[in-house]
Order: structure tokens, then sequence, then C-alpha cells
């Protein structure tokens, strides 16, 4: 698979995997309230740990040793000697075990300065423990005969929640969409479907014709507004002009009856009725006759221009006009027509059209295919991106090859 398959994937599930990021925030919310993350105010005060001055000209190894008071007095901070006395000075209810988990120690880069940080759901009592525990801190005895420890900034009471609760949530999103994302792309990648023309070429060495967008169609509106039009009106023209010069190229000899052209995908899909109709109205706008013969019963195409599937008795079938200039349809089933075969029914329009379009039904999954292909002067497959699988859409132009029916290539549909 290609980045543009990658990417197909990701548009065509884009609503399951903001599903996914959006649970796992919700998750990740959920897990912060019941750690106490959530609300929870953060507040600092700042000491400064050093040594006497005075001594730097007696002892200049001494200095050296304002580091480990710095690292010793952070450790402090969170021992329980230092937070037992914070529990009785503020009369909180808590153990110095339960206390130190919201407390945090860092030694700004470079100075002596040490930072303690409180978390807690009250923001006044977060900077009430941070300030009391920087006291504590200066009243300690001595470590060494002349280190000291000076506060330097008071904490202040927060206004902001402390960021915690997001990075947690965030994480626990990106989890969910991981998650999603990953089921998905696994459920593609087992579904054997084919994603776009580049893929189908690459894989089954298949030649992409056209590659369309398809429309918006909705059954309600009006068959002149054309819904069934693809994009590509220019692409359809070409389309016509290519299967014209292989016919050409091929020496198809007609044989008293029109030219024929089948449309048939790998499996049951609107694919085919969307590339018939498109290709014949292509074609039709070319200035030939065109008939769009619709020999699949569970097709749209009846649909789309208003027409009913019954057809006269006897070798005369019912041509429907359509709002396209040179373009008729009809339709024809085996068993409908009394006793017409699809040889009489193509014999029979000789006289009504240059060209032919089969639309066929599933070549897999109808017997009916496989009759109708075969009348067939030259064949395209239709295939749905992300629906049609690549082992089907290989299985169907082997299908082809049985019946001696020249498969010229592939149109693909996208959504």
């Amino acid at each position: 698979m290609g980045l543009q398959d990658y990417a197909y994937i990701f548009i065509r599930h884009w609503r399951a995997l903001l599903g996914g990021l959006l649970g796992g925030l919700l998750v990740g919310v959920g897990i912060s309230i019941w750690l106490g993350y959530l609300p929870r105010y953060a507040a600092t005060a700042t000491i400064a740990v050093g040594g006497d001055v005075a001594t730097v000209d007696q002892n200049t190894s001494y200095i050296s040793l304002a580091d480990e008071f710095a690292s010793t007095y952070a450790n402090l901070a969170t021992r329980a000697p230092i937070l037992q006395a914070v529990i009785e000075e503020l009369g909180l209810d808590m153990s110095p075990a339960r206390l130190k988990s919201a407390i945090s120690t860092s030694i700004v880069q470079d100075t002596h300065l040490v930072e303690i940080t409180v978390s807690h759901s009250d923001p006044r009592l977060a900077a009430d423990i941070a300030n009391a525990i920087a006291r504590q801190l200066t009243t300690l005895p001595t470590l060494r005969v002349r280190n000291f420890v000076v506060p330097v900034e008071a904490a202040a009471v927060p206004t902001q929640l402390d960021p915690t609760w997001l990075v947690l949530t965030m994480i626990v999103g990106a989890l969910g969409l991981l998650l999603v994302g990953g089921l998905v792309f696994l459920r593609e990648f087992m579904r054997d479907a084919v994603y776009s023309g580049a893929s189908l070429e690459r894989e089954a060495g298949l030649p992409v014709l056209v590659e369309i967008h398809s429309p918006k169609i909705s059954i309600r509106r009006d068959a002149t507004h054309q819904a069934w039009r693809t994009q590509e009106v220019g692409a359809w023209w070409a389309l016509a002009q290519h299967c014209r010069r292989r016919l050409h190229a091929n020496g198809t000899v007609a044989n008293g009856i029109p030219t024929t052209i089948a449309i048939a995908a790998p499996d049951e899909s609107d694919a085919t009725a969307l590339v018939a109709v498109n290709l014949a109205a292509g074609w039709a706008e070319r200035g030939e006759r065109v008939v769009l013969l619709n020999t699949d019963e569970h097709s749209k195409i009846n649909t789309w221009f208003e027409t009913n599937t019954n057809t006269s008795q006897g070798h005369e079938l019912r041509l429907h006009t359509t709002g396209v200039p040179n373009l008729s349809t009809a339709t024809w089933s085996p068993g409908t027509n009394g006793a017409a075969t699809l040889d009489d029914v193509l014999h029979a329009l000789r006289n009504h059209a240059d060209v032919v379009i089969l639309a066929s039904p599933s070549l897999l999954h109808s017997p009916t295919s496989v009759e109708t292909v075969r009348h067939a002067h030259g064949a395209l497959l239709a295939i749905t991106s992300g629906s049609s699988r690549l082992s089907a859409t290989i299985e169907a132009r082997n299908v082809l090859d049985l019946v001696d029916v020249d498969c010229w290539g592939a149109v693909v549909a996208r959504a």
C-alpha cells in the first residue's frame, strides 16, 4: 500500500477516528478526576541554598558544596519530619505519605534556587503548604557549619489549573485514537480492498482508464437534473474514444449487431450502473446513437431514468428516451421479452443503435453476467474504491478471459 491508500483509509474512516479521539479524551478527563488531578492547582515557593561567602578566601573548595546543599534541601522538602511539621502547623487532616504525593521539587538550572511545588484542589491551601515547607526548611539546624537557607519567593495563591490533568487527558486521548486507528487499518488490511487506481495497477497489473468521484445521488431528484452525472465529463468522452480505438485496433466485426461494450463489476455495487450510464452519455454526446441495455434487475439505472423493467413481448424492446441526446435505455433479463435471447435483442437493436452499452450484474455473483459479457466486443471492469476486493477483481478479469472477452481496463469510482 502507498501513502495515497493510507490517506484514503483515513478519509474514509475519519468519523471513527474522531470518535476514538473524543472517547479517549473523555476517558482521560474521567481518569484525571478519579486520580484527583482535576480540579487541581499548583503553587510554588522558592528558597536559596548556599554557603557563607566570607569563607571563600579561607577555603575555596567550600563553594562547590553549595550544589550539594541544594540537592539535599530539595530532598528534605519531601521527608516525613518536614511534612509532619507542616501538617501540625496547618492542622491538616492527612498523613505525611499522602502529603508527599502532592509535592514536587526542582533545582533551577545553573543556580542554587530550589522550587517547591504543591498541587491541591484548594488553591489557597496549596500556597499555604508550599510556604510552610519553605519555612520549615529555613528553621532546620544547619547541616554544615556555614550553610544557610533563605526564602526567596513565597508561593502565591494560584488562579489557573495545574496542567497535569491536561497532559494525562491528551495521552489517553492519543491512546484512544491509536486503538481505533489500529483496528480500522487492521480491518482494512484484512478486507483486501482496492483503494485507488494506483494500487490496482500495482497489485493486479490491470490498467486504470478513468478514476472518478461518485456523485451524491438522491433518488428523489428529477432525472432531468442528471444527478448520476460525475464531475469528469471530459474523461467520459476520452474513454469513449479510447474504446472506439480499441475496437478498430482489434478489427471488430459487428456481424449485423451494434458494437457492444460490457460494463461489469466483480462484486455487487452501484459502480456498474454509474460507469455504464456516464460512458453511454459521453459516447452519445460524440454524435453516435447509443442504447444503454440494463441486464441487472437490481440496478439503479431504471430509477435514475424513471423507467420500468417491463418489456414488450417478442423481440420488440421498449426503448426509453433520456435527457441526453442520442441516448436511449432498455432492459433485458433472462425469461423476459418472451423467448428473446440476448442475441435476438442485439439484432433487434441494430436499427436503433450504433453502440450498445451492456450494464451487467456482478461477474462473480450472478449467472446472468456471463451470458451478458460473452456477447460483448470488449469489457470494462467497474471498481468501487474501498469496497471492491483485490482478489475478486483479479478473479473477475479471469472470468472475462475464460469467456474470451477482451478486458480493456478498469474504471475506479471513489466515494
